[in-house]
C-alpha cells in the first residue's frame, strides 16, 4: 500500500504537475503555430509565411510579430526618439528597458537576440507558473491553485509569454512581488516591484497594492510600522530611473508617455472608449478573418466585473491590484489589446478557479479557451492583428 506523500513530498508531485502543464501547453501552442505557418493563407501584414527549411528557425519565428520586432530594434540600435517629430515610426521609446536589457545580456552569448528573447519569455512563463502556484496555495487548496495556473497557461491569448513580449516576465515579477510581501520580506518586494516598473509603465502601480499588504498586515496600526515600509519606494524608482534617462538622452522626461499616446492615438479612459465604440460599428476587416470587436468588448467588460467581483473574494491587495490593472490597461492600451493586458492580471485567474470548482463551469471555461487559444495563436503566427 502507498503511503500519503510528505509536505515536501505532495509539494514536488504539484510542482511537477505544473511543470507538466507548462510543457503541454507550450508544445500544443508550437505545434498549432508550426502547422498554421506552412497550412494556412498569410494574413495581410505578415511578410513572409510558410517553411524556411530549417525548423529552428521556423519556430524561432512564430515567436516574434508585431511589437517583437520593437524590442529586438532597441536591442540592435538602442532608444530612437525624436521630440520634434514624436510621430515618427522609428520611436521606440515607449518600450521600457528591462526586457531589451535581459535580451542582450543572454544574446552577448552567442545566441541570435531573436532566440535570446523566445528563451527569456519561456522561462519566465515557468517561472510565474511555478510563483502563482505557491502565492495562491496560500490561501487556496492546491487543487484551486492548479485550477488558476492551467487557466493562465490556456488563456485565449497565452501564446504572448513564449512570444517576444513582455507578458510572462512583467508576470513573473508582480506575483513574485507579491508572494514576498505575504511572506513579509519587504526588500525582495520592493526590488521585484521597482523591476516590474522597468518591464512596463504601469508596474508602478504596484505600490499601492502592496502599500495596502503592508499595512494590513500591520493591522492598519501606524505604531507597527517599520522602517522596512522604505522598502516600497523602490517600486516607482523602476519608472523614475527611466525617467531620468529620456531626460538626459532625449530632453524629455516623459518621453515614453509621449510617444504611446502617438501610438495609440489616445491618452486618456475616454479616448479609449471613443475608440471602442467606433471600433464595435467599423472594423478594419484586414486585421481579421472575422469581426474581433465584441471580444474586446466582452473581454473588457468581463474582466471589470471580475475585477470588481475579487473584493468579495480574494485579498484586498490582490482585489486593488486587478482592479487598477484592468483599468490602466484599458485606458493607456490599445483595445485591442485588451486580451494580452488582462492575461498579466493573475487576480482575474484566481476568480475563474473559484468558479471552476463546478465542473461543468470548470468544463466549460477550459473548452472555451483552448478553442480561441487554437485560433487567435493561428492569426497571431499568420500576421493577423493580435495586439
Amino acid at each position: 500500500m502507498r503511503k500519503p506523500a510528505g509536505k515536501g513530498g505532495q509539494e514536488r508531485e504539484d510542482l511537477l504537475g505544473i511543470l507538466s502543464m507548462f510543457l503541454i501547453s507550450r508544445g500544443a501552442i508550437l505545434l498549432i503555430g508550426f502547422i498554421a505557418l506552412g497550412t494556412i493563407a498569410q494574413g495581410p501584414y505578415l511578410l513572409s509565411s510558410g517553411y524556411s527549411g530549417d525548423a529552428l528557425q521556423d519556430i524561432i519565428k512564430i515567436s516574434g510579430r508585431f511589437d517583437s520586432g520593437v524590442y529586438l530594434t532597441i536591442v540592435r540600435d538602442g532608444y530612437i526618439y525624436n521630440p520634434a517629430n514624436i510621430a515618427d515610426p522609428s520611436t521606440n521609446v515607449a518600450f521600457f528597458p528591462l526586457y531589451p536589457l535581459l535580451i542582450w545580456l543572454l544574446g552577448s552569448t552567442g545566441l541570435s537576440y531573436k532566440a535570446a528573447a523566445a528563451i527569456i519569455s519561456n522561462l519566465c512563463a515557468l517561472g510565474f507558473s511555478f510563483m502563482l502556484f505557491k502565492l495562491l496555495s496560500m490561501d487556496f487548496s492546491p487543487s484551486d491553485s492548479k485550477r488558476a495556473v492551467i487557466y493562465v497557461l490556456i488563456f485565449p491569448v497565452s501564446f504572448f509569454f513564449s512570444a517576444v513580449y513582455t507578458e510572462s516576465l512583467f508576470l513573473l515579477l508582480t506575483v513574485s512581488s507579491f508572494y514576498f510581501a505575504r511572506k513579509s520580506n519587504w526588500l525582495a518586494a520592493g526590488v521585484l516591484g521597482g523591476l516590474s516598473a522597468l518591464a512596463r509603465p504601469t508596474g508602478f502601480l504596484l505600490f499601492l497594492p502592496l502599500a495596502f499588504e503592508y499595512l494590513y498586515q500591520k493591522r492598519f496600526d501606524l505604531r507597527q510600522v517599520r522602517p522596512n515600509v522604505l522598502a516600497l519606494l523602490l517600486v516607482p524608482l523602476g519608472v523614475l530611473l527611466f525617467m531620468a534617462y529620456c531626460q538626459a538622452q532625449f530632453g524629455d522626461a516623459l518621453a515614453f508617455a509621449h510617444s504611446t499616446a502617438q501610438r495609440n492615438g489616445q491618452s486618456a479612459l475616454s479616448g479609449q472608449t471613443l475608440n471602442l465604440f467606433k471600433t464595435l460599428f467599423r472594423q478594419d476587416p484586414n486585421d481579421a478573418p472575422f469581426p474581433m470587436n465584441y471580444v474586446y468588448l466582452s473581454t473588457a467588460l468581463s474582466a471589470i466585473a471580475i475585477s470588481f467581483a475579487s473584493f468579495k473574494f480574494l485579498r484586498k491587495s490582490y482585489a486593488i491590484y486587478a482592479v487598477l490593472f484592468v483599468f490602466a490597461a484599458f485606458g493607456l492600451g490599445r483595445i485591442e489589446g485588451i486580451m494580452r493586458y488582462s492575461a498579466a492580471v493573475f487576480p482575474l485567474f484566481a476568480m475563474l478557479a473559484i468558479a471552476g470548482r463546478n465542473r461543468t463551469v470548470d468544463i466549460a471555461i477550459t473548452s472555451l479557451f483552448l478553442v480561441l487559444l487554437s485560433l487567435f495563436t493561428t492569426m497571431f503566427v499568420l500576421g493577423y492583428k493580435m495586439w
